[in-house]
């Protein structure tokens, strides 16, 4: 990568990223979404950040059993609540520990790394895993939804790291089930946050990092939104059916 610009860096992850694909509804490309966490997890490494691949351990779950990225990018910039005199603020230890140089405040990023379902047919005049440009735009899937944003995020966090003004951590959680179809349940999200909740410690507000624009030129940032509710319901019976006294008769 050696004399490449940032933003030809950024292109260049975001073409291998979409090259995978990890199509969480389909359990034969399980292999695929590892690869995809395995890719963003090292990119996450390369820009600085203390990352981890968090796992149901050991729980049963009728997902993949993909693993949740998780990655924190310390602040660094001077003057801020977490200046500690030239110091970048301690790192979360690799093994779980808890992180140092306590209150220290974050802003979580929420991305996903796999895809839904995609072939080259008539909706698609191009490969949907090979990266293309038409008419100023970027086709492929996962360019929109959601790795070109996850990459955005990192690379807009590193760019303030690098110059200095990186005035909050930035805590990144990456899933792999999004587009499955299954619950948050089913994919043991909640289980593998309360397990980690360490690396989240001083959060003060949560970023969804796949949302939609005004317009073609004006972006926007959502701050809530309306008529969405996730919920589970469980219902148990008799192993018989029971009904019009199939089992035990007149009553």
């Amino acid at each position: 990568a050696g004399g490449m610009s940032e933003e030809a860096l950024f292109f260049d992850a975001l073409r291998s990223f979409v090259a995978i694909p990890s199509i969480s509804a389909d359990r034969s490309c399980i292999d695929h979404c590892w690869r995809a966490a395995v890719f963003i997890a090292t990119t996450c490494e390369h820009l600085g950040c203390q990352t981890k691949l968090a796992t149901p351990q050991g729980r049963k779950s009728n997902g993949l059993d993909v693993p949740i990225v998780i990655a924190r990018m310390c602040a660094n910039a001077k003057g801020t609540a977490h200046w500690t005199g030239g110091q970048v603020p301690s790192k979360a230890s690799p093994d779980g520990g808890r992180l140092g140089g306590g209150g220290r405040e974050c802003v979580v990023v929420y991305g996903h790394y796999d895809v839904a379902y995609a072939q080259y047919d008539s909706d698609w005049k191009s490969d949907p895993f090979e990266m293309t440009g038409r008419d100023g735009y970027l086709y492929g899937r996962g360019v929109s939804d959601d790795k070109g944003p996850i990459l955005a995020s990192l690379y807009a966090a590193k760019e303030l790291h690098t110059a200095g003004k990186l005035g909050v951590d930035v805590v990144f959680v990456i899933e792999g089930e999004e587009e499955s179809g299954r619950s948050l349940h089913e994919r043991s999200f909640p289980d593998i946050i309360k397990d980690n909740l360490h690396w989240f410690e001083g959060c003060k507000a949560v970023v969804i990092s796949n949302n939609y624009w005004v317009d073609n030129e004006r972006p926007c940032l959502t701050y809530g939104m309306r008529g969405v509710i996730d919920m589970e319901v469980w219902v148990s019976g008799p192993r018989k059916d029971l009904h019009a006294g199939v089992d035990g008769g007149i009553v």
